[in-house]
């Protein structure tokens, strides 16, 4: 209808990476993996809900995005080996992690020339293929060890504005928001150098 809209869509993807990288490390120590290779195959898939909806000068946007993440066949050794030579076991990741990122805005006229918004987010997002995979033991702080146990990092933000018309070509808007991040990717020491975390 001219006063109200729904939109819907999804998708399915299969990456596959194949990535060799050679670092030189100075000055030379054979006790650090100097090369990291890996070959990882991994799925994913999303669909989303939308909504823009207007009645008697209030406009709502609304929309919810589902998400499926995995780290697939990645592997990693996370833990340095106990003495030189020793293999430790490799770390999976922990499968199908489903997330959901619903948002909300809203606008409303005060009179004729002012206007309030609002808004709301949820949005989640996949940690690169490049942080999850590793086959080294022996890593150093160029670049930390890769982990597939890695979840997507999450962004919660909160919006509110005040809209003042002045005439046909100028506005002024004063707006406040918040933001808070969680599962962002960092590193942590390790007793070999550094780790995804």
């Amino acid at each position: 209808r001219p006063t109200s809209r729904f939109e819907a869509g999804g998708g399915v993807l299969n990456d596959h990476v194949d990535s060799y990288e050679r670092d030189s490390a100075q000055p030379p120590n054979g006790l650090l993996d100097t090369v990291r290779t890996y070959r990882t195959r991994a799925p994913g898939a999303w669909a989303y809900l939308q909504h823009r909806g207007e009645h008697g000068g209030l406009v709502v946007n609304s929309g919810m995005r589902l998400q499926m993440f995995s780290a697939g066949d990645a592997t990693a050794r996370t833990i340095a080996p106990a003495t030189p030579g020793e293999r430790e076991p490799r770390v999976h990741g922990p499968g199908a992690i489903w997330t959901l990122s619903p948002r909300v805005g809203v606008a409303m006229p005060l009179s004729a020339r002012d206007a309030f918004s609002a808004s709301y987010a949820r949005i989640h997002q996949s940690p690169g293929r490049e942080y999850l995979a590793d086959d080294r033991v022996f890593a150093y702080n160029r670049r930390p060890l890769g982990s597939p146990a890695l979840r997507p990092g999450e962004l919660v933000t909160y919006q509110m504005g005040l809209k003042h018309l002045m005439d046909s070509r100028w506005a002024l808007q004063l707006a406040v928001f918040h933001r808070d991040w969680y599962d962002q990717i960092g590193v942590v020491n390790g007793s070999n150098g550094l780790a995804s975390l």
